[in-house]
């Protein structure tokens, strides 16, 4: 479901308070949006126009998707100011937007009955930072997007405390992960191996080949989320994208 139907399911009283917040603004074409570094960490709805979506990714601009009419951008911004990529986007035509500075949004958050608005926009913003992690990484890059979205619909975050294993050596592992938080820590038979962070895929290995157990112990190094793709799935898109098995292979055999 599309932010905007959801929030349209919103009490009509809430609802109208957070469009009363807003105020229109246009941007002409190859305008890049003000964003964090210009002082502006809001959400935008677009009324009118396109903009294409970049991730800045070690000083380079990595072009996303596009976002046109009836869409929100900055959700993900908004709640997380500093997290990388930052996001940045250019006007590809003439666009009208409405804007809502944050600590508008942030005060009727708070408020009793806007309990229900913070659930949507903080969720939204969490599938944001996985749709961004996955446009970045080379695995899923093979995708066309269409096939990306079905991939991460059918995944579940899994929180992991400090120490706690997501993997244990010769277990049963059915599921490939992103790193979406933090980091964690490969061994096997208590020689370390390698520490992997935020972006890195994990359990290739043993996803590819439903009788093979985990090859390694994986335990989290302070607070950690992980997102969970069914293998099953991983396996189909395997048997139907030459270049994802490619991809998954070529990872697998770099970490064998």
């Amino acid at each position: 479901m599309l932010l905007k139907q959801e929030l349209e399911q919103l009490p009509e009283a809430i609802r109208n308070e957070l469009m009363a917040c807003g105020k229109t603004a246009v941007y002409q074409p190859g305008d890049w949006l003000p964003d964090v570094a210009s002082g502006f960490a809001g959400v935008r709805y677009i009324e009118d126009g396109e903009v294409t979506v970049f991730a800045v990714h070690h000083t380079k601009r990595i072009e996303l998707r596009r976002c046109g009419k009836g869409e929100f951008i900055g959700v993900r911004t908004m709640f997380s100011p500093d997290s990388h990529p930052s996001i940045i986007w250019l006007a590809e035509d003439e666009l009208t937007c409405i804007e809502f500075d944050p600590r508008d949004v942030m005060q009727l958050m708070q408020q009793p009955d806007g309990f229900e608005l913070r659930q949507i926009l903080e969720r939204a913003a969490r599938e944001r930072d996985y749709g961004i992690l996955m446009a970045l990484h080379p695995l899923f890059k093979t995708l066309p997007r269409q096939e990306r979205h079905q991939l991460l619909a059918a995944a579940h975050p899994i929180a992991l405390l400090p120490n706690e294993a997501l993997m244990q050596h010769k277990s049963e592992n059915e599921m490939l992960y992103l790193i979406s938080r933090g980091r964690v820590e490969v061994t096997k038979e208590g020689l370390f191996l390698a520490e992997r962070e935020m972006g890195d895929v994990i359990g290739e290995i043993s996803v590819l080949d439903e009788q093979q157990a985990s090859t390694a112990d994986v335990v989290a190094r302070g607070w950690c989320e992980v997102l969970a793709f069914p293998g099953a799935l991983i396996r189909e898109l395997c048997d139907q994208n030459i270049n994802f098995k490619d991809e998954l292979n070529r990872l697998r055999e770099v970490r064998a």
